[in-house]
């Protein structure tokens, strides 16, 4: 009974690490999905600007939003755990020396000798045989043993490997592990925010001059060729087994840019009549944006403060990009202008909307699935604002939107499932997901101290 029970228990922690990754990847997808709501209507809002109130400003605009980040900013007043960050200890820069007392690892619940023994089983208790009991002419013996031994099992985590390690490697991974568990530094997260915020800055900028020129739906398809570079990039720059590339993936990929781009036929626009200089910007604007979220989750890692990376994005925006509004006004390519009333209420809107809260829910669903799934979520609002379109100009809905529309829908869950089972041939994924918890569940042998003879 107290080995079923055992076995119950372990069963019971796979399947609550199992639901707890099912939940996060769901939550993932249903940020997407919000993001892709709100990116639409930021959209119409931005077009409005450019087209409705005539303001044809792209950096100066993009500037504006994009230091609109800097708001996060007041979570070092508000959040205390920010603020601490900002002070130096002797436990920073020795971690395998120093500890603040009460952070020890035996004090917390985090620590990493608390992990390792958390991932042992509950004890099952099983009779003990020894040699003279199997042996009936022995003499009795005068030392009195327990009758019952005790059994814990290691799963296959990082702590019972640790265990099974020598002691100094065991302590150069558990230092390791405990310096890879602790969250980026505020100096760590503004060197990778000053880097990073240019990049951003820079696809920002060009997807609005691609806005200016064109259609939207135009230039929402040209930038489904995010995609394409995420795949190639993650593939170099992977960071997980979720990064991989394959022949699954390559084929949703392309599957989605098809049906993007017979969608975009069927509200009366023609990708192929864009001219080059707006399809450069478009194009150069997907590829700053595959090159911003795939290195960023390469180099950041899974312990990067999403709210305190833009903040410092917005910071370094602000401080370092408004020479070129005067360099792009002497040399007058845009005009520098003051806005009207109405035109900084929409950026004011457009920017607290679609850029600060729209662009940290996003960075959030990337971690918490992988930056080619939050790419192609992105090309989920082309049929949503091509729909928008056509109930505006009372058009009916033709066969090219639906035969269209299907294939986004279908590639982003199909490489969704291929990212969260990690395995490039979907077909095999239950057999060996099934074969594989059949195997962490089994009970390890017990043999009994015997005659080897007896236990051959």
């Amino acid at each position: 009974m107290t080995t079923n029970a055992s076995q119950l228990s372990v069963s019971g922690r796979m399947a609550d690490h199992s639901n707890r990754t099912v939940g996060k990847f769901c939550l993932g997808i249903i940020l997407l999905i919000v993001v892709v709501i709100i990116d639409c209507a930021s959209v119409i809002l931005y077009q409005y600007v450019f087209s409705d109130l005539s303001y044809n400003k792209p950096y100066s605009s993009t500037y504006l939003s994009i230091s609109m980040f800097s708001v996060y900013l007041v979570g070092f007043l508000m959040i205390k755990t920010w603020r601490k960050q900002c002070f130096r200890c002797a436990c920073d820069d020795y971690p395998g020396q120093y500890l603040m007392i009460g952070e020890t690892d035996t004090d917390t619940d985090d620590g990493v000798d608390y992990r390792y023994y958390q991932s042992l089983s509950q004890p099952s208790y099983v009779p003990t045989k020894y040699q003279s009991d199997l042996d009936s002419d022995a003499e009795p013996r005068r030392v009195k043993f327990n009758e019952l031994m005790e059994v814990r099992h290691l799963e296959d985590t990082s702590a019972a490997r640790i265990a099974r390690m020598p002691h100094l490697a065991a302590l150069r991974a558990k230092l390791s592990l405990l310096r890879s568990s602790r969250n980026l530094s505020v100096g760590q997260i503004a060197r990778i925010s000053c880097v990073f915020a240019l990049v951003f800055f820079a696809g920002n900028v060009a997807y609005a001059e691609a806005v200016m020129k064109t259609d939207s739906t135009v230039v929402d398809v040209l930038s489904s060729s995010c995609s394409v570079f995420t795949l190639l990039l993650s593939s170099m720059f992977p960071l997980d087994d979720r990064d991989k590339i394959s022949v699954c993936k390559i084929f949703a990929v392309l599957l989605c840019i098809a049906g993007a781009v017979l969608v975009c036929i069927s509200g009366g626009q023609d990708p192929s009549s864009t001219l080059e200089a707006e399809a450069f910007w478009a194009v150069f604007g997907a590829l700053c944006y595959a090159v911003y979220v795939v290195l960023l989750r390469r180099i950041a890692g899974e312990n990067l403060n999403i709210v305190m990376f833009l903040a410092f994005v917005g910071l370094f925006t602000f401080l370092l990009l408004w020479p070129g509004m005067l360099i792009l006004h002497y040399t007058k390519v845009e005009t520098f202008e003051l806005p009207s009333n109405k035109v900084i209420l929409s950026l004011i809107i457009h920017g607290l909307i679609g850029t600060v809260v729209a662009e940290a829910l996003w960075l959030w669903a990337c971690f918490l699935t992988s930056p080619l799934v939050a790419t192609m979520g992105l090309s989920l609002k082309i049929p949503i604002t091509v729909a928008v379109a056509i109930k505006a100009h009372e058009k009916a809905f033709s066969w090219r939107y639906f035969v269209g529309a299907i294939p986004i829908c279908f590639s982003f869950l199909f490489v969704a499932c291929l990212t969260f089972f990690d395995d490039p041939q979907p077909c095999c994924v239950a057999g060996r997901k099934r074969r594989s918890s059949e195997m962490s569940e089994q009970e390890i042998p017990l043999t009994a101290i015997g005659d080897p003879a007896e236990s051959s």
